[in-house]
Parts: structure tokens; sequence; C-alpha cells
């Protein structure tokens, strides 16, 4: 067996890691890794900018936050209660300060 080279971190699982977008730690899949959250943001930022009526840019976003909740939603288990949304601050803005480790 050997590490692949992109391997960014080998480590104890007390420190979390992020695998398939999500963040893992001994209790499990606890959140959403920063990562994740920054791609999720860019994403909706980028639908935000583009050259379309207000009306369809809302629609296309809104469609992206539910797709993207279904996918969170769906990487937690059973237990959602251990995972809590961030606030939003702004029209499309979800602060990092609120990911849950």
């Amino acid at each position: 067996m050997e590490q692949h080279p992109d391997k960014t971190f080998v480590g104890r699982i007390e420190r979390g890691f992020t695998f398939l977008g999500y963040w893992i730690t001994e209790k499990g899949v606890t959140g959403v890794a920063p990562s994740t959250w920054e791609a999720f943001q860019e994403r909706v930022a980028r639908l935000y900018e583009q050259n379309a009526p207000q009306e369809e840019i809302l629609r296309r976003i809104g469609q992206y936050v539910r797709r993207w909740q279904r996918w969170v939603l769906s990487g937690l288990g059973d237990d959602r209660s251990k995972f809590e949304w961030p606030d939003v601050t702004g029209p499309f803005y979800f602060p990092l300060t609120t990911l849950q480790r």
C-alpha cells in the first residue's frame, strides 16, 4: 500500500479531517468541511453574478441551495441535530465562522 502523492496530511482522527466534503471527527460526520463551505459560497456568488433577469437568477440560486442542502443532510445520517445551518447575514452570504467542528 502506498500513500497518494496528493494526500496532504496523515494524523489522528481527534483533530478531524475532510472526506467527501464533510468534516469528520471521532464523533462521526459533524458538518461540512471548510473547503466545501467556501466552494458553496463561490458557486452562489457566480450564480448571482450571471447576466440574466433577477427572477431567473434567484430561481437558479434557490434550486442550487435546495439541492446542496439535500446533499448535506444525506451525509449526516439520522442525527441531523449535530449540524447547524449557518446564519444568513446578507442575501447570499454564509459566514464561515458558523462552521461546526
